[in-house]
């Protein structure tokens, strides 16, 4: 059995799952899939693994598949009497599923050892990259940290360099704002699993909590 994790925080919950699990053996768990027309549109070995290890992990907090549902941009959507926010995010170990009654949420999953630094221009501000580098993994966390920010901000188009601006404030602590046509604030929790680096945050915007 792959490894798992469940992390439970005030008004939410995190689970994660290794991704050491074949198909073939996912498949024997939800044989419904093979029926299902959206997994057999997946030609990928790998995200057919991804998939099926996002269904497990909703199985075990008592979510049926059909309860997940994409927007038209792509955005998961969970219709479910407990929970009103979801986030889902891959790496190539790891499966990660951020469900919360009440607020927009936004996970993201990152291999420590990507090279982040040959994409630095795309994501951050030259003010960004100095902060980066002082910060052990920081490109690392503040690409995963505009992720995050950009699934539970749900506003497509959203340019992560310029629009998504990370910083320390006062008590050194980092904060991340989204600048459209208001400014959005984020709560933001950092997470190391072996070689995996996790930001999960939760939109103060949008939030009945």
């Amino acid at each position: 059995m792959p490894h798992s994790k469940t992390i439970k925080i005030q008004n939410g919950i995190l689970l994660f799952q290794e991704m050491t699990e074949p198909v073939s053996s996912l498949v024997t768990q939800f044989p419904e899939a093979l029926t299902n027309p959206q997994f057999n549109k997946i030609t990928s070995y790998k995200r057919q693994q991804e998939w099926l290890a996002i269904r497990a992990l909703l199985q075990a907090v008592g979510c049926k598949a059909e309860q997940l549902v994409y927007s038209e941009s792509g955005q998961p959507r969970i219709n479910h009497p407990e929970y009103a926010g979801i986030s889902i995010s891959h790496s190539d170990k790891l499966a990660g599923l951020f469900l919360h009654r009440s607020c927009p949420v936004g996970l993201d999953i990152e291999n420590r050892n990507r090279n982040f630094i040959r994409v630095e221009k795309k994501y951050l501000s030259p003010e960004e990259r100095f902060l980066a580098g002082s910060i052990p993994n920081g490109y690392g966390f503040f690409w995963c940290i505009k992720e995050a920010v950009y699934k539970a901000a749900g506003i497509p188009g959203v340019l992560f360099a310029d629009q998504i601006r990370i910083s320390i404030d006062q008590n050194n602590k980092i904060i991340a704002k989204l600048i459209s046509n208001e400014e959005h604030l984020f709560e933001m929790n950092f997470l190391e699993m072996g070689d995996q680096l996790i930001v999960y945050v939760i939109a103060e915007a949008g939030c009945g909590r």
